[in-house]
């Protein structure tokens, strides 16, 4: 059994962690997953994810992809993630 599976047949539908320093419950919205669903699929995509042996690809075109991954994270969070941070969390 998946740990999702798991999850959703107890119904657990957030995670809340509770170390000495901090007290924080994360509950999923559509924009969450979808933010999750896009990064997979362009970490999943890229060559930095696979096995580059040595005769196969070079090092320059596998960093140029792991660079471009925080020009697309910034306009994933760009689209998904303001929906779900309040205007007062935004200005802090």
């Amino acid at each position: 059994m998946k740990l999702l599976n798991w999850l959703e047949k107890w119904d657990m539908k957030s995670l809340k962690f509770t170390p000495p320093f901090l007290q924080m419950e994360w509950n999923t919205k559509d924009a969450d997953k979808n933010a999750a669903w896009a990064l997979y699929i362009e970490l999943l995509t890229r060559i930095t994810t696979q096995p580059l042996p040595t005769e196969h690809g070079d090092e320059k075109t596998a960093l140029d992809s792991v660079y471009a991954l925080f020009a697309i994270t910034r306009e994933v969070i760009r689209e998904q993630g303001g929906r779900n941070v309040s205007t007062s969390q935004r200005l802090q």
